[in-house]
């Protein structure tokens, strides 16, 4: 079967980092048969290689300095993920030959930027997050699954990212005295 050769860009650090590759595993369970997957994500190769290595939802993964307009070509589908989607390239008649349902999720992302002035978030990615965070408080929305705008994926508020941990568990939790459970984490850096 001829697949769609997908390549994801991801904008952000660590953390969104990780955000961003567990939604592309959503995507991933959901046109798996469909798609062969690369990902340029962080510029920090021991990063990418903590979040991608060793994972079945991406074919490759890269270096986010390593990508190229010129490689633009060699895909059907380029999507950079930020808090929602946005579509750098598409070949359509290829991707409607294939799935029809990815197609119709490509071409609704690509509706949702230009209603209500939603532009605004493609255009100044940066300036406009603190509205785009209130639309999606408004939304019922949060940071796992504001990327899936129309819920086509269903992602739910727990990761299903599996993320090997090199050191052992126990180890680190003693290290920083901290029990066994669910974090979160505040950082700027």
């Amino acid at each position: 079967m001829n697949k769609i050769k997908v390549a994801f860009k991801v904008n952000g650090g660590f953390g969104t980092v990780i955000v961003r590759a567990n939604f592309i595993n959503y995507f991933f369970n959901k046109f798996r048969k469909y798609c062969h997957i690369s990902i340029f994500g962080h510029s920090n190769d021991n990063i990418n290689n903590a979040i991608f290595k060793n994972q079945d939802f991406c074919d490759v993964y890269y270096n986010s300095n390593q990508y190229r307009n010129e490689y633009e070509n060699e895909y059907d589908l380029i999507i950079l993920l930020d808090l929602i989607p946005f579509i750098v390239k598409k070949d359509i008649k290829k991707i409607e030959n294939i799935s029809k349902e990815l197609k119709n999720i490509i071409l609704s992302w690509e509706n949702y930027i230009n209603i209500d002035g939603n532009n605004i978030y493609k255009n100044f990615i940066r300036e406009s997050k603190p509205y785009l965070y209130k639309k999606l408080i408004n939304s019922k929305k949060n940071i796992l699954n504001s990327i899936d705008i129309y819920d086509n994926f269903n992602i739910s508020d727990e990761y299903i990212l599996n993320i090997n941990l090199y050191k052992n568990i126990e180890e680190v939790l003693t290290k920083f005295n901290l029990s066994k459970g669910s974090y979160i984490t505040l950082q700027r850096g």
